[in-house]
């Protein structure tokens, strides 16, 4: 199932992803979708524990709506990096074309192992949950442990 929604970006940024994927013969959903799963791996640097959720700033003039239809798996994920990392999906998007897009094109340009083609960030999802004395715990992974039996625990006895 896909779902439509719309971020708010720059005109510049929204030209340069129209680029990018008219040179790579993509859609600009898919540049989004690839450059946010670079956002997913700097986890260790951008999840932050408290504060609000940070927004661009609010210009009056520069900005255009961009509408685009993406997989329900990868709006889980956009909205999970809004709720991890503060930041609204927007201004995410913003900062993956300001540090990701350029890699990207490097990356989807050059030559390819059939290793590298399977890299995609949105493939393995899972939520786990746990009562633990009376508090609801969520577990949510970005990918599987090396051992699976991590994830599945065992029913209480």
């Amino acid at each position: 199932m896909k779902i439509e929604t719309t971020a708010r970006l720059r005109e510049e940024h929204i030209e340069h992803l129209d680029r990018a994927a008219e040179m790579l013969r993509v859609t600009r959903t898919a540049l989004i979708v690839e450059i946010m799963g670079r956002m997913m791996k700097e986890h260790a640097r951008r999840t932050a524990s408290s504060g609000r959720v940070r927004y661009q700033d609010d210009a009056k003039t520069g900005w255009r709506p961009v509408h685009f239809s993406i997989y329900q798996r990868e709006y889980d994920f956009f909205q999970e990096m809004r709720k991890f990392y503060r930041c609204s999906v927007s201004r995410l998007i913003a900062i993956a074309v300001q540090r990701h897009l350029w890699a990207v094109l490097k990356a989807m340009t050059s030559a390819k192992t059939e290793e590298d083609a399977d890299n995609y960030p949105f493939k393995h999802h899972v939520f786990s949950l746990q009562t633990l004395e009376g508090a609801v715990c969520w577990k949510i992974y970005w990918g599987f442990p090396v051992d699976h039996r991590t994830i599945i625990q065992p029913a209480p006895g």
